[in-house]
């Protein structure tokens, strides 16, 4: 599953109970969107841009 908005795209990890940052808007960083966010987020790998 995953989470779509303006500025980013979140995998959810259900079996894990987890939320993976994968994408971000342009611009944004991974702490503009932690600080947006009201549950921990988590990055693997390089983080990419949203088209």
């Amino acid at each position: 599953d995953q989470i779509v908005t303006d500025i980013a795209v979140i995998d959810v990890d259900r079996e894990n109970k987890r939320l993976r940052l994968r994408e971000t808007a342009p611009g944004w960083s991974f702490d503009d969107v932690q600080s947006r966010t009201a549950v921990a987020l988590e990055v693997e790998g390089d983080l990419g841009t949203m088209v």
